[in-house]
This record gives C-alpha cells, sequence and structure tokens, in this order.
C-alpha cells in the first residue's frame, strides 16, 4: 500500500529536501531592479478589475427580481395596514397576504437551519487526498497535444518542477489559483492566507482546528505550492491591510434571499404537469431506488427482433426540475430511435422542491453512485448506457465514470462544471461575486440563494471529489464516445479555460466551442443549435473499432492503473 511521502517522512524521522524557494523568488528580488519591474508587470500581480453593472441588471432588477423580491414584505405591510386600519380590507388579499407571511416564516426557519448546519463533507483518506492535490499542482506543466500526437505525457506523470518566478507555467498557476482568496494580486497573498485555504480545501477545518498531523500535511502543501508558484510566499500583508481571509466554500456564512410562496407553487404546478405528460403521453414510468426517484421509459419488445438502441441517461442541472429542462429533453426524445430506453432521474435537492423530504437532504455521492449503479443493472443495460449531463448534472455523471467508467458507454457533458474546479472560478462566480448582469442577477436570486440549493452548494459541494480529470473518461479523444459542449461567455465556469483544458489533452472533434454563448445557451432547441449538435452526435454510426489514436500511452496507462490501484486499496480500508 501507498503511503504519502509526508506521512513516511513523520514514521520515519527522515529530513525532507529544502525547497531553494530563496532562489526562485526571493529575498534577494530588491537588489534586481529587473525582476522587481517584471514582478510589478506580471498579470498575476494586476488586481482583477470589478467590471461596471451593465444595464440588463437594473432591467432584471427593476422587472424581474425586484418585483418578486418585494411580495414578502408587501404583504406584510399590507397585513400591518390593515390591523391598523390604514388600508381598505379585501378578504382575498388579506388571505394570500396571511399565507405568504406564514410561509415567510417558515422559510426563515429553514434558513436558519441552513445557516447554522455543520460542513457535510465526510473526512477524505489521506491517500486519496496525495494523489487529487498532486494532481492538481501538476496540472498544465505538460505541453499541448496533438489529437494524433501518441507521445504526450500524462499530465498526472508530470512531474512537480521546480519553476522560476517568471516561468509562464508559474505564473499561469499564480493567476487561477488566486480566485480562491477573491481575485487579489498574488503578492497579497501570505503564507498564513495560503495555509488557511489549505486548511479547508485538504481537510474541510479551519487552520487553527488542525492536529499536529494536519498541520505538518498543511505546511508540506504549502511547500509544493510554492515550488509550483515559482516563489516564497510573503510573510506579512502588505502595510495597513489585514492578512486576505480566502474562500472557504462549507465554512463561510450562507447568502439567501427571500422569496414568496407562489413562485414555489409555480414550481410545483410544472413539475407536476411534466411528470404526468411524461407518465401518460410519453409513456414513461416512475421508480424510486434507496431514495433515488426516477422517470423511465421501456420501449416495447420489436416484433422483428431488433435490438434496442443504448439507453440514455438524462441528468438535468439546477434550477426548478424536470420541467425547467421540458423542452430540451422532449426536443431529444422525439428525436432519438422509438427504441431507445430513457432515464431522467429526479434530484429534488436542486430543484426547489421546497416541500419534497430531499430538498435539504441531498443524497450523497456514495448513494448516488450506488443507486444509479443498481438502477442500470435492474434494467439489463449490460452493455452500458449513454449519458448526457448539463451544468451541475455534470457531478452525479463525474462521480459514475470515476467509479464505474463500464458502465457509461458514451458521455455528452453540456456546460460541464466539474472540470478546473481546483481553480476556483465556479465557488467565485456562482457564490460569491457580485453579479453584474441581468443573467447573473437571475441566476444569482433564483437558483445560487434559493434555500436548497444553497444547501448543496455550500455545505455539501465537496471539490475533491467533484473534480473530473481528463484520464477519467474513457476514450475521451474518440468523438463517438465523448463531447463536450463549452460555452465562451459562461458566466459560471471559465470556457476558455475548460476549452484549453481538454485541447491540451488532445480532444478536437469533440469539443464544440462557441465563443459567445451563455451558460444554457446550449440546450436552446434548433437544427443549428448547441442542442441539435448533441442530436447529431447521438445518432452518430457507431465505429467499428474505437478510434484510440493519441489514446493513453505507456506512462499515461502505468498511471491510470496506479490510480485504480490506489482506489482498490481505499476501498480496503473503507471496508
Amino acid at each position: 500500500m501507498l503511503i504519502p511521502q509526508y506521512v513516511r517522512s513523520l514514521r520515519t524521522g527522515e529530513e525532507e529536501e529544502e525547497l531553494e524557494v530563496d532562489k526562485m523568488l526571493p529575498l534577494s528580488f530588491d537588489r534586481d531592479t529587473n525582476l522587481k519591474r517584471r514582478m510589478e508587470q506580471d498579470y498575476s500581480n494586476t488586481p482583477i478589475p470589478m467590471k461596471p453593472r451593465r444595464w440588463t441588471y437594473y432591467s432584471a432588477l427593476l422587472f424581474v427580481v425586484g418585483p418578486i423580491y418585494a411580495v414578502t414584505p408587501l404583504s406584510w405591510a399590507y397585513i400591518l395596514a390593515v390591523a391598523f386600519g390604514r388600508a381598505p380590507l379585501w378578504r382575498p388579499l388579506l388571505a394570500y397576504a396571511l399565507f405568504e407571511a406564514a410561509f415567510s416564516i417558515y422559510y426563515q426557519y429553514l434558513a436558519y437551519i441552513v445557516r447554522n448546519g455543520k460542513s457535510q463533507i465526510r473526512p477524505r483518506d489521506i491517500h486519496q487526498l496525495q494523489l487529487l492535490f498532486t494532481r492538481m499542482l501538476q496540472s498544465g506543466l505538460s505541453p499541448p497535444q496533438s489529437p494524433t500526437d501518441p507521445q504526450r505525457p500524462a499530465s498526472p506523470a508530470e512531474l512537480i518542477a521546480q519553476l522560476t518566478y517568471e516561468d509562464p507555467r508559474a505564473i499561469d498557476f499564480r493567476h487561477h489559483l488566486r480566485n480562491w482568496f477573491h481575485g487579489a494580486p498574488w503578492s497579497h497573498i501570505t503564507r498564513k492566507s495560503m495555509s488557511m485555504w489549505l486548511a479547508w480545501s485538504i481537510f474541510d477545518k479551519r487552520l487553527e482546528s488542525l492536529g499536529p498531523i494536519e498541520g505538518s500535511v498543511v505546511e508540506e502543501a504549502l511547500r509544493l505550492i510554492e515550488k509550483r508558484s515559482g516563489g516564497r510566499l510573503a510573510e506579512l500583508p502588505p502595510d495597513g491591510q489585514d492578512h486576505i481571509i480566502p474562500i472557504r466554500l462549507t465554512l463561510d456564512s450562507i447568502d439567501i434571499w427571500s422569496r414568496p410562496a407562489a413562485l414555489y407553487v409555480f414550481y410545483a404546478c410544472a413539475n407536476t404537469a411534466a411528470h404526468w405528460w411524461y407518465r401518460y403521453v410519453l409513456g414513461f414510468t416512475s421508480g424510486s431506488h434507496n431514495g433515488i426517484e426516477y422517470l423511465v421509459r421501456i420501449p416495447k419488445p420489436s416484433l422483428s427482433g431488433e435490438k434496442q438502441s443504448t439507453p440514455i441517461v438524462l441528468l438535468h442541472g439546477l434550477g426548478f426540475g424536470v420541467a425547467q429542462y421540458f423542452v430540451s429533453f422532449s426536443y431529444i426524445l422525439a428525436r432519438v430511435p422509438k427504441n431507445t430506453p430513457i432515464l431522467i432521474p429526479y434530484q429534488p435537492h436542486i430543484s426547489q422542491t421546497i416541500l419534497h423530504p430531499g430538498h435539504l437532504a441531498p443524497p450523497g455521492r456514495k448513494r448516488w453512485i450506488h443507486s444509479l449503479k443498481s438502477i442500470i443493472e435492474n434494467q439489463g443495460w449490460d452493455e452500458g448506457v449513454t449519458m448526457i449531463s448539463h451544468s451541475k448534472g455534470s457531478l452525479p455523471h463525474a462521480w459514475m465514470l470515476k467509479a464505474h467508467p463500464e458502465m457509461v458507454k458514451r458521455s455528452a457533458l453540456v456546460d460541464p462544471v466539474t472540470f478546473c474546479l481546483w481553480e476556483g472560478d465556479l465557488c467565485r462566480n456562482f457564490v460569491y461575486k457580485s453579479p453584474r448582469g441581468g443573467l447573473d442577477l437571475i441566476m444569482r436570486y433564483f437558483a445560487g440563494t434559493e434555500v436548497g440549493t444553497a444547501n448543496v452548494i455550500n455545505r455539501h459541494f465537496d471539490w475533491f471529489a467533484n473534480s473530473l480529470w481528463f484520464e477519467e473518461i474513457p476514450n475521451a479523444r474518440d468523438h463517438y464516445y465523448a463531447a463536450f459542449w463549452i460555452a465562451g461567455a459562461d458566466g459560471l465556469i471559465d470556457g476558455e479555460r475548460t476549452r484549453k483544458y481538454l485541447a491540451r489533452h488532445g480532444v478536437d472533434k469533440g469539443l464544440y466551442w462557441e465563443g459567445d454563448t451563455r451558460h444554457g445557451q446550449a440546450l436552446i432547441p434548433g437544427k443549428n443549435s448547441g442542442l441539435g449538435q448533441v442530436i447529431d452526435w447521438l445518432l452518430m454510426e457507431e465505429p467499428a473499432t474505437p478510434d484510440f489514436s493519441g489514446s493513453e500511452t505507456e506512462g499515461e496507462e502505468e498511471t491510470i492503473d496506479l490510480m485504480r490501484g490506489l482506489r482498490k486499496e481505499i476501498a480496503k480500508l473503507h471496508k
């Protein structure tokens, strides 16, 4: 069984080789004015400017978010006005106002529970931590790969080089890692600030609550960060400033905004109508396994003995459930062969189904994996499924790829949020960054600050477990088996960064990139739209043999075998 280097050194008393960080940045840069000047021009030290709010922000605030948000305070105002004789009594309006007022008390009670809830991230295995943290540091060290180049070294096999401060790879690493520090200049991030972030990201704890061994792990990780970033971090913040408090998603306070009961009534009616339409018009049946509810359509056996098409699993994202995805899913159902089985799992914890038992009790990763695996096996889909996911639906998609890649024959990830999670764009943009445009405000209000969604994101989001690596996707460079739709103007993730990550690993034909589209636009129906491209991809003829050009090299295979062996060891430890 593998033992991390820092654990071995603690057990044997071996001394670690000192990083020559002083030679990388350092302490002598004041004697080199040219180096100092180049550091000042380094874009990782340039503050990220806050864009001015666009007119769409004020339009959305005035005509959409504002009126809906105002329903609750206006209801209370009307009740008080009637009680003190300041307004005429209209019984239907008073009844509605009382309903909204009562609901607002219930909503604030739920918000209180969520705000005071503890992080639900389970303790991580030390071996898995070492593997994932090392992969994060190694990402981006290897040179780009063309689709036909068979000699690309995999990033997990790349050694963590001791970079110089001016190395472009070090600058790029610093620039993106500072997202976890609210985009502050790298020179303002101190060793204490980085240690606070490492304590959270590795152990889901505050720095001051770490034990001796955990503290040693954080110190070792800090040394590796400095090695990868090209220099030693500052000991003290700039004059007059405090140490930057980093983003610590599961430990920070939660932003929950009020909303009227009428909104939840609308969502419930829409989802009920969609459920009935799927069942009684489209021929679906409903089922449940281990708390995971789902809709499934099983075609009738063909009299001609025609074989069923590969089953499709549709995983929706944040919003108000299957009703929000009704048009997109119906578009897919109408264009795939009639002999195609379809599975649609429900996700009430991200669907604003406030009265559902699972609204504030999302199933954990292991339960999701076990349940989805059992559902697929019970249906007899032994040859695997085609899995299509959107946005947060890419997380259970990623879990299945990691745990049971043999069950996912084909993968289509639309607006995936599971790549490059270690760089912090998703957390910062969705939770912490102030909205600047109308769509940003609408997404923040209707999704990000809803009590159930906030609970999932702020208390159950495990960025280590949710990160998907290229090497974990079967046949990722073969267009038939894997495809990715990335929006260039995505407001949640850095679309360009995700595109580059996939392109660096040799994804070519399977990478659908639109530089000016926003998050979710790929699901708009249309022949030439992203959804039309998904249909074309679904209807592709299966190749006689998979295209393994540019597939894993011998070195990559050894790395992947090592990862799989490590997972088996971890599974044995859990047993």
